[in-house]
């Protein structure tokens, strides 16, 4: 499962999450990918993500300016009060780390690094039905791999 949580979050590079709902127990977040969204029929803009039975999740900010203390935020709320763009993912002992940039200046930090394990991870489109990860992975790579005209 840990795999498979990657291999999403590292598919919707420069992705954004934009909304989130629920708790730890059962997290949706919002991604708007809209270079992914149209690969599909319909074309789309938006991407549900549902993480289920979280065991853990941190965020580590990377401060801006570089000399700010850094707090790592816990609470979903300070999570995801920034609109997160990812960049990549990787797995480092067990958990799953997903590079991520942060554009608003309103905030201290320019990005930083979302922390995640979960027992479960299930994907939909924008009118929330279910989307199977072989599916977003295919519009990935029609995209990415689509010859320059």
């Amino acid at each position: 499962m840990i795999n498979e949580i990657r291999d999403i979050f590292a598919t919707f590079h420069d992705g954004g999450i934009i909304g989130w709902q629920g708790d730890l127990k059962q997290l949706t977040l919002k991604i708007e990918c809209q270079y992914l969204g149209q690969e599909f029929a319909n074309g789309f803009e938006n991407f549900y993500v549902t993480l289920h039975d979280i065991e853990h999740i941190e965020f580590e900010p990377w401060m801006e300016p570089i000399t700010l203390k850094v707090v790592n935020k816990t609470r979903l709320e300070d999570i995801f009060r920034a609109e997160l763009e990812v960049g990549y993912a990787k797995i480092v002992n067990g958990i799953v780390e997903i590079s991520c940039n942060q554009h608003d200046i309103g905030f201290d930090y320019c990005g930083g690094v979302l922390f995640i394990k979960a027992k479960g991870i299930e994907l939909q489109n924008h009118l929330k039905q279910k989307l199977a990860p072989t599916d977003l992975y295919k519009a990935s790579d029609n995209y990415w791999n689509r010859p320059l005209s």
